[in-house]
């Protein structure tokens, strides 16, 4: 869609408006980095972080250079984070420096020294920490070699349910499947280049990824993204961005 229509908005977040053709550059700038620091083919990019435009472009980026995208919500803490971490070895973990009253990414820290995994890069938002790297900014330098996504039988993303009956479980799915995902959502809700899709869920997990770039994208069409969901401000911005769709 870049290449067709890069002019074209892909979203809005907070007032900063976002064209087709520079999230496809910063997904680059951003794969390039992951692949200079040793991310390859079928590594795990572990994505924690609140709704930002950065937790969307870690996991394209993920898909960008054949790796497999892990989004796993904010809310999850030591129990279910130590052992995502366990299980799928992340190459590349991103958290937040602040959350409310916690600090994710020292949380994180604390639990990769207690499993002994130490991951190729660690990529931080909303602050600093020592050790980590902020998200690489759209135009900084992209000209490192990329290697082709995976194909559409691969696993390209890995997903952690709830853990409502026991301990979370690893859900793969492939990019066939979540192709199929797409075209079934257009056909049964018959929208096309036109809709506008408020995002105010998680976009660190399937449902606000999904909504907040990966439908819209495959659409043609743009997506609103808040922070979080706030119903008040929420009519606000559907009556101001005409918001035709919303997943909730």
């Amino acid at each position: 869609q870049a290449a067709r229509t890069p002019d074209r908005e892909l979203f809005v977040f907070e007032g900063r408006r976002v064209s087709y053709g520079d999230f496809d550059a910063w997904v680059t700038a951003v794969a390039c980095d992951l692949v200079r620091r040793g991310v390859g083919r079928g590594d795990r990019v572990m994505v924690q972080l609140p709704n930002c435009l950065e937790a969307l472009v870690l996991q394209v980026a993920a898909f960008r250079i054949g790796a497999v995208d892990m989004p796993v919500v904010p809310i999850y803490r030591g129990h279910e984070v130590r052992q995502i971490v366990a299980e799928s070895r992340p190459a590349v973990v991103a958290a937040a420096a602040q959350l409310g009253s916690r600090r994710p990414a020292d949380e994180l820290d604390a639990i990769l020294a207690e499993l002994g995994h130490d991951p190729a890069v660690r990529y931080v938002t909303g602050g600093e920490r020592p050790g980590w790297q902020a998200v690489p900014a759209q135009g900084d330098d992209a000209g490192t070699p990329l290697p082709e996504p995976l194909a559409a039988d691969e696993p390209a993303l890995l997903l952690y349910t709830s853990g409502t009956t026991s301990a979370p479980k690893g859900a793969l799915l492939t990019s066939a499947a979540l192709i199929a995902h797409l075209r079934n959502f257009q056909t049964a809700l018959g929208v096309g280049e036109d809709c506008v899709i408020l995002c105010a869920t998680p976009v660190s997990h399937l449902g606000g990824f999904v909504a907040g770039v990966i439908f819209p994208a495959f659409l043609a069409a743009r997506s609103v993204i808040m922070s979080g969901w706030r119903p008040d401000e929420a009519v606000e911005v559907i009556g101001k961005e005409q918001a035709s769709l919303a997943m909730g």
